[in-house]
């Protein structure tokens, strides 16, 4: 196999993903009754349905708006915020005045666009429409990186490298960097900076809260952003942790908080970061359901105008279903696989979906807060998602694999240590809350067992490795500690995520090191590249789960080799199975 060397010239990229963690009965799968064209070797390439649609316009990716017409111009209103949060457009200065005084918070301000965003509860929104005083208002909508915790993770002194699956899968690891490195800019809960397995060379923007807080690009107390960076850019060759995709320069932005939440205008103000930098390729690994103006204009701008591409995750409620920004026709929509290449059943799937890629079973460089303490030693560990966020000092007592109501001496008001082999985590928790437990921790004793770490319970849970869990069995009876480590940066670990969140990275990757070699070529030239060469899977051709298929690194490159930029007049009309136009079959 041939290699590649890397030389360190600047060229950027920028990533988008979304997720949620809910799967729901799946709609009958459509796709387009369209022409389809093979192109590639045998079967390791995709075959690209071509099909002509008129572009859509910005309005037509913007749901749940009202435009109402007052005196002589049309005012935009969005009638279905749930929030009081929104961009608010102005006429003129005396407006903004007005909006201000009348305002519960103004979280934030855009000189020279007449535009800011405020807490403006409904009444006092349709006053101020009434008195022409307001422009446009439009929801400030809610986002989300919910990557999934998947499995007891591992501890962070792992002796020898892996290669993750899904690193292999993508043909990553056939491809080094070229001669023009291309940065990928990510927007999410920062970076582990000093990780012992993610470079220190990689440059980033803090970001300010809402409540004037300052988000640092460079510590991740979430993981959620860590684990994105290392699917791209995890050490090689280091003998310890994971090998990422290559040496892809990173810049690190903050569009969600450290509880991996946030608004679409902080994304947006993320976004206005990349673009500064000069990145390529934007990750956005988040998402919600509802899109502003303005956030389509951003996307458009970006990959229209200034040459970028923007990767986002299909969100992951499992459902036929358009969640934002992936869904926008600009933005690149990806879909999870599993590792025997089948869709993920928590994976949206629609008309919006252009690629799959690895998301279920992820493993990668992340972070933790979470401990659990003994008189001597204090062990890493994970909060389960839904469980109560809070500390506990108590006797720890075996209550075995948890199949029952617990009944071991001293369980009342005792800490529950308990292996998973057959029962649900919500029946084992269960059983220890109905037992008088006040605690638990759970290990994995059965490597078959389902991977859904969520549980919504009142008492806190902590999940720790077999080995960590085997280990404790010697504290019983003694008493120990669920709480957080003492210290103002978290635990530098890895973890076993899945979702689409965690397939954005891999597209992103595999979009600059292709574009690393053939610097000439447009954003949708590439774009082209990895869709006509991905492995098709699912119904013939482009459909609503796969998109094009799964991406594949090194054919999309050895396409270019074999048929130059702009060979066949390449053209895009939107996103998802209507991506490439321009081809005939």
């Amino acid at each position: 196999m041939k290699y590649f060397t890397v030389k360190a010239l600047p060229l950027l990229l920028i990533l988008v993903d979304v997720t949620h963690a809910h799967w729901s009965e799946r709609e009958p799968q459509q796709s387009h009754p369209v022409k389809m064209r093979t192109k590639g070797e045998a079967s390791h390439h995709g075959r690209l349905r071509v099909k002509k649609k008129t572009k859509s316009s910005s309005s037509d990716v913007q749901p749940h708006l009202r435009v109402s017409s007052s005196g002589e111009e049309s005012i935009r209103v969005d009638d279905n915020s749930a929030s009081d949060r929104m961009f608010v457009e102005y006429f003129d200065e005396e407006g903004k005045d007005e909006i201000v005084s009348s305002a519960s918070a103004v979280i934030k301000e855009y000189p020279g666009q007449n535009l800011m965003v405020v807490e403006l509860d409904h009444e006092t929104r349709n006053t101020l429409v009434s008195k022409r005083v307001i422009k446009s208002a439009q929801h400030d909508g809610r986002v989300e990186g919910s990557g999934i915790w998947q499995d007891a993770h591992t501890p962070l002194r792992v002796l020898e490298e892996k290669i993750p699956w899904g690193i292999r899968m993508i043909q990553a690891d056939q491809l080094d960097v070229g001669d023009f490195p291309v940065t990928i800019c990510i927007v999410d809960t920062g970076y582990a900076l000093g990780h012992p397995d993610l470079p220190l060379d990689v440059t980033g923007d803090d970001a300010i809260s809402k409540f004037g807080d300052l988000w640092e690009w460079q510590i991740d107390f979430n993981g959620h952003g860590t684990h994105v960076a290392g699917t791209i850019a995890a050490l090689g060759n280091n003998d310890v942790g994971v090998l990422g995709a290559g040496k892809i320069p990173l810049h690190i932005t903050r569009g969600l908080d450290d509880n991996s939440g946030g608004f679409e205008s902080d994304v947006l103000d993320a976004v206005d970061q990349c673009v500064a930098a000069g990145a390529k390729i934007i990750s956005l690994s988040l998402g919600g359901d509802v899109m502003s103006d303005r956030a389509s204009r951003k996307y458009e701008e970006a990959v229209n105008d200034l040459g970028m591409m923007v990767v986002a995750a299909s969100g992951n409620q499992g459902q036929k279903r358009h969640a934002y920004p992936a869904s926008h026709p600009a933005v690149i929509s990806v879909g999870a696989v599993y590792e025997w290449s089948r869709f993920w059943e928590g994976s949206n799937y629609s008309d919006q979906v252009e690629f799959a890629a690895p998301g279920h079973g992820v493993l990668s460089t992340s972070t933790t807060l979470s401990a659990v303490h003994t008189f001597d030693y204090s062990f890493t560990a994970e909060q389960v998602g839904g469980s109560r966020r809070k500390e506990r000092d108590s006797i720890l007592v075996d209550c075995g694999v948890g199949n029952s109501v617990c009944n071991t001496e001293g369980i009342i008001g005792g800490i529950c240590l308990m292996s998973r082999d057959q029962t649900s985590l919500k029946s084992m928790i269960a059983n220890c809350e109905r037992a008088g437990g006040v605690g638990a921790i759970v290990f994995d004793a059965n490597p078959n067992m389902d991977k859904d770490y969520h549980a919504r319970v009142d008492i806190p849970v902590s999940l720790v490795s077999t080995s960590v869990g085997i280990d404790l069995l010697k504290y019983v009876g003694t008493k120990v500690s669920l709480g957080y480590h003492e210290s103002d940066e978290p635990e530098h670990t890895y973890k076993y995520l899945q979702g689409t969140s965690m397939a954005v990275p891999h597209v992103a990757a595999a979009a600059a090191l292709v574009w690393s070699h053939f610097p000439d070529c447009t954003n949708q030239e590439i774009r082209y590249a990895l869709a006509v060469t991905a492995s098709d899977q699912g119904l013939s051709g482009c459909d609503w789960d796969y998109g094009h298929g799964i991406v594949q690194t090194y054919d999309a490159f050895r396409y270019l080799q074999d048929n130059a930029c702009g060979s066949g007049n390449v053209g895009f009309s939107g996103g998802g199975c209507a991506t490439t136009t321009g081809f005939a079959a």
